[in-house]
């Protein structure tokens, strides 16, 4: 799996994220670019941790491609997460090539504590960059079943991810939520920034587009099947969140055995 080329300070906000439950993110992101980000994808890669390792796995796959003397990927790679676009130039070196993998920063104002650009210039690129690819790959804050995923507390993360999801909605190929499993396992605050205004509108991108949560298990969910939502009504514990997050989303997005949108690794 991919490894960062930086060793990035423990004390700004990314930091301390990308440390946090690694393995999962990860596992999360070799996921994500073996089923969707394959050869000749292009996608806008949002700022985040969880997204930061989906940008190094594709620079590993390619780099293994490469080495292997197999097909190149062949990606695009629109990105407003300054991690990934510094990895780049890092595993892009004149001494390790990474052929017919491109990337592209949105620009804009930049938080060094969250390794990420924003403002308009940013929101403006990042909603016509969503519309260029076919992916969308988003880290959120944490995820709930009814009322949609959840930013950072920064506003203008807030902001970019709801100007891209606007842009792409109907008209991507998939929108990709990537989270560890502590994101299903929070209890609802209103004081959240959730993506969505309304759960109907969370409901109509699910309609609308092809959209997926890639997350990994909770440490104490053992393979035991996750039964019905009605069975979580009342939960008090971090394990009872992710269970009644888990079995509303799997009633609602893996409606068919063949069409599994919500991905529990």
């Amino acid at each position: 799996m991919g490894q960062a080329k930086v060793d990035y300070p423990t004390d700004t906000t990314f930091g301390k994220r990308i440390r946090e439950l690694e393995p999962e993110k990860k596992q999360v992101a070799k996921y994500v670019v073996d089923t969707f980000l394959t050869q000749g994808a292009s996608a806008f890669i949002c700022d985040g941790s969880s997204t930061f390792y989906v940008g190094l796995e594709i620079f590993q796959e390619a780099k293994r491609r490469h080495d292997s003397n197999e097909d190149t990927l062949d990606i695009n790679i629109y990105t407003n997460n300054l991690a990934i676009a510094h990895e780049y130039a890092m595993w892009n070196s004149p001494q390790s090539k990474l052929p017919e993998v491109r990337v592209y920063s949105t620009g804009g104002e930049i938080s060094a504590d969250l390794m990420m650009e924003y403002g308009d210039q940013a929101k403006d690129m990042a909603a016509e960059s969503s519309e260029r690819g076919p992916y969308v790959v988003l880290a959120v804050r944490a995820i709930f079943a009814k009322q949609g995923p959840a930013g950072l507390r920064h506003d203008q993360d807030v902001i970019i991810k709801q100007a891209v999801l606007q842009a792409g909605e109907g008209i991507v190929r998939g929108v990709i939520f990537v989270a560890d499993h502590k994101k299903l396992s929070q209890p609802y605050d209103q004081g959240m920034q959730i993506l969505f205004h309304n759960s109907a509108d969370w409901a109509r991108l699910m309609d609308k587009t092809n959209t997926y949560i890639v997350s990994t298990r909770h440490p104490q969910h053992h393979g035991e099947q996750i039964s019905n939502p009605d069975n979580y009504k009342n939960p008090r514990t971090e394990k009872d969140y992710y269970l009644a997050n888990c079995a509303l989303l799997t009633q609602t997005m893996n409606k068919d055995f063949n069409d599994r949108r919500f991905i529990l690794l």
